[in-house]
């Protein structure tokens, strides 16, 4: 099974027991092609932002 099908299927499964944050992370990782050091970047961003 390819590999982002298998984490799809996973985070159907078990999604609901991760917080928002974290199901964040992963759907902009698998969905939008991001890389951990993107989202992080983009986390600091949000953060200095406020």
């Amino acid at each position: 099974m390819d590999r982002i099908a298998e984490v799809g299927l996973l985070l159907d499964l078990y999604g609901s027991l991760l917080t928002d944050k974290e199901r964040n992370m992963l759907d902009l990782h698998y969905n939008y092609d991001l890389s951990f050091a993107e989202i992080a970047d983009s986390a600091v961003w949000m953060i200095c932002a406020r």
